[in-house]
This record gives C-alpha cells, sequence and structure tokens, in this order.
C-alpha cells in the first residue's frame, strides 16, 4: 500500500529512507512485508509525504486481520 498510494512515483527506496530519515533496510524491510508498520515510521510517512498517520494505521490493523483470519480459518483435524 505504502510503495503504491504513498510515497510518490519515481522516488527510490534510498530517496524515500533518506526523506523519512531511517536507513535504507529499515524502508525495505518494511516495504517488502518484513516488518510491520509502527507509530513512529506512521508519523515519518505523514511528515514526508502527507498520508494522515491514522490512516496508515488503520490500513496495517486490516492487514492485520486480514492475516489472522487466514490463519484461523483452516479448520484444525
Amino acid at each position: 500500500y505504502v510503495r503504491d498510494h504513498v510515497i510518490p512515483a519515481g522516488v527510490s527506496v534510498s530517496k524515500a529512507a533518506e526523506q523519512l530519515q531511517v536507513s535504507r533496510p529499515t524502508l525495505s524491510n518494511f516495504l517488502n512485508a518484513k516488518a510491520d508498520l509502527s507509530s513512529e515510521m506512521a508519523a515519518r510517512l505523514e511528515a514526508a509525504f502527507g498520508v494522515p498517520a491514522r490512516k496508515l494505521l488503520d490500513v496495517q490493523s486490516a492487514w492485520d486481520a486480514a492475516k489472522s483470519r487466514r490463519s484461523t480459518s483452516t479448520p484444525i483435524r
């Protein structure tokens, strides 16, 4: 979501990380779903790119709920 809807097209991961004042690996791990969105990262994204932190945290919450539903939808035998 962040890669497609928050970070402007054409902005590299390195440049976005610089704008967010985080390391490139930190941003890369987040963008590649190896790390969840923290409230700190949401605040940084809001400050750098103008998307409300609350909206980003709501998207993360919906993603977490969907993952949880998928993992519990398989019946235990």
